[in-house]
């Protein structure tokens, strides 16, 4: 999580999205952990944003590079054949600390629209090739037990396009201020 935000800015809500529904939702344990120095320690996933409704509040400009450059980083995972990558989200809430919060002075984030969200991103755990056992897994799992696209595992290309649509449906574009630094 270190090398998507810098530890001295608290992350108050912490998404961990990968676009699949099986197996993607905080459990009570993580509910319970006590928060870090620099962090929640509860890190959410997929069905916990859906639940929530929450979107990320960013304007049409920073959607539009965002996608942009998202689908560069997907095109190049899916050319190395890699899989199973989230794209880690950590939430500055500027509202809760009483200090002074821009995306101008970090990289690697976006500010909300009002300025009372600090979004932190970036795509993290992208070193699981698709091999023999993940083609097995998903095999086991989409035709036995007849999860489909809903589970983690998918060949990359699948893999990529569902990741790509989810990760762009969290982005709301109702404005177009925005501040974007390192993405």
């Amino acid at each position: 999580m270190e090398a998507v935000w810098t530890p001295p800015k608290f992350m108050h809500i912490i998404y961990d999205l990968k676009g699949s529904s099986v197996g993607r939702s905080a459990s009570e344990k993580d509910y319970k952990q006590m928060p870090k120095e620099c962090s929640t320690s509860t890190v959410l996933k997929d069905n916990d944003l859906k639940e929530s409704k929450r979107l990320f509040h960013v304007g049409k400009k920073a959607v539009k590079l965002l996608k942009k450059r998202l689908q560069l980083d997907v095109d190049f995972l899916v050319k190395l054949g890699v899989l199973d990558y989230s794209f880690l989200v950590g939430i500055n809430i500027a509202d809760i600390e009483d200090t002074e919060i821009s995306a101008k002075d970090v990289g690697n984030v976006i500010e909300s629209i009002d300025g009372r969200e600090i979004y932190f991103m970036g795509i993290i755990d992208y070193l699981v090739p698709y091999s023999l056992q993940k083609r097995g897994e998903y095999l086991l799992k989409s035709k036995v037990q007849g999860l489909g696209s809903a589970m983690s595992v998918l060949p990359p290309e699948e893999y990529g396009k569902r990741f790509m649509e989810f990760i762009c449906s969290t982005f709301s574009s109702k404005a177009d201020t925005y501040v974007v630094n390192n993405i």
